[in-house]
């Protein structure tokens, strides 16, 4: 299934889809599993994203 919008993402509950604040605004984040999570932003047209991170947001 392919997503049109970002806003799209709040409809999978299991993703828990928010945007990061402070000096990471402009990326999102996802969880993958336990304390894994995928962050993300939209390149320059925004019609795509770039993955900046997979990490464990505890550290």
């Amino acid at each position: 299934m392919a997503i049109e919008r970002l806003d799209q993402l709040y409809h999978f509950p299991g993703f828990h889809f928010h945007p990061l604040r402070g000096d990471r605004a402009g990326q999102y984040a996802i969880t993958l599993q336990g304390p894994w999570r995928l962050v993300f932003e939209l390149d320059r047209d925004e019609d795509a994203i770039v993955i900046v991170a997979v990490e464990d947001y505890h550290k």
